[in-house]
Parts: structure tokens; C-alpha cells; sequence
């Protein structure tokens, strides 16, 4: 493959629209994977709660953000081709403050800590994830 010196600006235009669309598109599919595992999980709470009277409402909300910030994490940095740890982290603190944030600051007083965890995980199963790509798929270098 040439150099970035060599491309044409047709061919420069063309790297930006597909380094632009990775990143959107991957975002939108991580901010659906976990928006998925977090209703997932709720209503399992939720059945639980009705079916055995069981209430795990406040467990149930810790949990289901974190997971959901793995889930993120882990499409994030297995898919993006860059900045894999920041992009999760942004994604984890929008899904938990601007998607989710105005329907549970009234039911659940230490919403912050959990955001906070959605927030580290998110970045911790991102940068694993970017981690174990080839380094060619890293945006990185090969040895010469």
C-alpha cells in the first residue's frame, strides 16, 4: 500500500469518510449492545422481583450499567481503529448520564458511583480489546 504521501486527495477524502463512518457506526451498534444488556437485565430484576418477591432493584441497576459498560467496551475496542479507550468512555458516559440519566436520578440516590463504574469498565474492556488486535489492525506500525 502506498504511503498517505502518495494517495490522491480522492483517496485521502475516501480514508476520512471510512475513518468517520467506523467510528459512528461502531458507536451506534455499542450504545445499542448496551442499552440490549441493560434491559435485559432489568427485566430479569423485574421477574424476579414479581415471581419470587425477591427485590433487587437497586443491585439490578449497579450491575446492568456495568455490564453494559463492558458490552460497550468490548465492541468499541475490537471494532474502532483508534482512541479505543476515550471513544468507550464518552460512550459509557452517554448511555448512563444523557440516555439514562433523567429516568433514574429519581429512583436511585448512588446512580453516580455506578455511572462512574460503567464509565472504568468501559475503558478497561476497550483497551483490552484494542490490545489483543493484530498490530497492522492498531493503526500501528509493522517492524521492518
Amino acid at each position: 500500500m502506498r504511503t498517505a504521501q502518495e494517495l490522491s486527495p480522492f483517496d485521502r477524502g475516501t480514508l476520512v469518510v471510512w475513518k468517520i463512518g467506523n467510528v459512528v457506526g461502531w458507536s451506534l451498534v455499542a450504545l445499542a449492545a448496551g442499552l440490549l444488556v441493560q434491559i435485559l437485565v432489568l427485566n430479569v430484576a423485574f421477574l424476579f422481583d414479581k415471581w419470587w418477591n425477591v427485590s433487587i432493584g437497586q443491585e439490578a441497576n449497579f450491575g446492568s450499567l456495568v455490564l453494559a459498560g463492558a458490552v460497550i467496551g468490548s465492541v468499541i475496542g475490537r471494532r474502532i481503529f483508534r482512541s479505543a479507550g476515550p471513544i468507550a468512555g464518552g460512550l459509557a458516559a452517554l448511555h448512563g448520564l444523557v440516555l439514562l440519566g433523567p429516568t433514574y436520578w429519581g429512583l436511585s440516590g448512588a446512580l453516580a458511583p455506578a455511572i462512574g463504574s460503567e464509565f472504568v469498565v468501559a475503558i478497561l474492556f476497550a483497551l483490552r480489546g484494542w490490545r489483543v488486535r493484530p498490530l497492522a489492525l492498531r493503526g500501528g506500525r509493522l517492524p521492518r
